[in-house]
Parts: structure tokens; sequence; C-alpha cells
């Protein structure tokens, strides 16, 4: 059966920013995009048959101010890298996934023309990511990251293709 990775088919589930999404089995396409400095991170584990994609924005969180109640610092968890990264990796494994056979692919991480200075958060978020990945012992199979570009990672969940959507080009990232 061909699938199809157009950008805004009918099957894409959208991965919001600040957001995760796990599955075990199922058919479609999980797309996170367009990712400026966020980075969408998508896992594959062939043999499990657990895919999923998370989308995070900033690579941690600062100290919440007293006022702010759980819930609410519960909800924006998934906007840091440093909070959703290991629950995403966690729950994937608690539904079958193992380290050895999972694929993990990323996209986003740019930063804006002329951003030298103190902020620079798509560079910020991938050294979260890549610290965060070799604590957790999971290397990444493909990237496309950084540069000035915005992009769109999409992940089928039929086979676990990944592809990237760039300046209208497509490319496959990585492919069973």
């Amino acid at each position: 059966m061909a699938q199809s990775f157009a950008r805004g088919a009918a099957l894409a589930q959208p991965i919001e920013a600040g957001s995760m999404h796990l599955v075990q089995g199922g058919s479609g396409v999980l797309e996170a995009g367009p990712l400026g400095a966020g980075i969408a991170l998508s896992l594959h584990d062939p043999v499990a048959q657990v895919s999923g994609m998370l989308h995070f924005l900033l690579p941690r969180r600062q100290s919440p101010a007293p006022s702010v109640d759980p819930e609410t610092l519960k909800e924006r968890s998934l906007v840091y890298a440093m909070d959703v990264i290991p629950e995403f990796l966690h729950q994937a494994l608690e539904l079958g996934a193992q380290r050895e056979r999972t694929v993990l692919c990323a996209a986003g991480g740019a930063g804006s023309i002329g951003d030298h200075g103190e902020f620079q958060i798509g560079r910020r978020n991938l050294a979260m990511l890549h610290k965060l990945l070799l604590r957790a012992s999971i290397r990444l199979a493909a990237k496309a990251v950084g540069g000035t570009r915005a992009r769109t990672l999409q992940l089928s969940l039929v086979d676990g293709t990944v592809r990237v959507l760039c300046a209208g080009a497509e490319k496959v990232l990585w492919r069973p």
C-alpha cells in the first residue's frame, strides 16, 4: 500500500509544539512543523511496532514562580526537552520498545539570521537533545538540524520511514 507523505495529507496527524504522541501499531503519518528553533524527535521500534513523535521548544525550564500551580507546571513540561525527552523514552519502553532497536530521528534546531547572542535557542535545544540521548544510551539514526530554514518532520506509522520537508523539497531522512 502506498503511503502518502504530502504536506497536509488527510492521514497526517499534527504533533503540536509542546506535545508528544506514542502508538503501538497504527497507520497514517505523524507530522511536526514547521520547526524553527524547536525540535521534533521521531521514534520507531520495528519489532515492538512502537512509534511516536514529540515536539519541544526550549531546552530547560527556569525555576517556576511560587504562584504557579502544579497542574500548570505539568502541562508546560512538554515544552522543555529536559522534561519531555526522558518521559517520551520512558513511555516508549513501557510500550515494549527496546533501546537497541529504537530508531530516533530529529529535525529543527534552526537559528535565526544574525542570532549570535545569548539566546541561540536552536543551538541550545540541540545540545540538550544530545545530552539527554547520551544519558539514555540511545543514538540518533539521522538528523536534519541547524541552519536557518524551517523544516517539517514526518513519520510513517506503517513502516517507520522518516521524511523532512524543507523549502519545498522533500527528503527521506531514514528508511528501514
